[in-house]
């Protein structure tokens, strides 16, 4: 297992929460649609970069992860291609976001193992991760409907990088616990 490989991943994945949280504000204000319109879609694209970087991060260093996320997160990352092309360039924006969605909902699954790598940090920090990226995921439908349902999307995010920050220091001092 690689130390600096899971500093990458974690740091990929927190950066890229934070490109959602920009995301999710702009989705409040205007709704979904946004996401389509100049710059907003570089963001969508910067986010399956920051995608690459966390997938090459976590698939060298994950114990319990490693298996879905090679055979989950390219299908992820092809959808979520999918969806910018439709929505950005084929102006089919429910579609593309619909997609994108759907992409997303491959986190919840790798988050369920990834859970179990995090625990090695802390069972805490881990939990607080899971519980942010489920409420994230599961709420993520709901803003293609009413944009007044991000605030929740939002608050899952946020409970998500709330367990990330502590779980990146933790990787970085490597400090583990002795029996997660």
């Amino acid at each position: 297992m690689s130390r600096s490989k899971a500093i990458i991943g974690t740091t990929a994945s927190l950066i890229a929460a934070f490109v959602i949280e920009y995301l999710l504000i702009l989705i409040a204000q205007k709704g979904y649609q946004v996401l389509f319109e100049d710059p907003n879609q570089y963001l969508l694209i910067s986010l399956i970069i920051i995608g690459g970087f966390a997938y090459y991060g976590y698939i060298g260093s994950a114990l319990n992860a490693k298996e879905v996320l090679q055979k989950i997160t390219p299908i992820a990352l092809i959808l979520a291609i999918a969806g910018i092309l439709l929505g950005w360039i084929w102006e089919y924006e429910l579609l593309g976001a619909i997609l994108i969605v759907v992409a997303y909902f491959t986190e919840a699954a790798v988050a369920i193992k990834l859970k179990l790598d995090y625990a090695r940090y802390s069972r805490e920090w881990a939990e607080i991760f899971f519980w942010g990226v489920l409420l994230y995921v599961a709420s993520l439908p709901t803003i293609l409907l009413f944009k007044e349902a991000v605030a929740v999307t939002f608050m899952g995010n946020h409970v998500k990088i709330i367990g990330l920050i502590p779980l990146l220091y933790l990787e970085i001092v490597g400090k583990q616990e002795v029996n997660p």
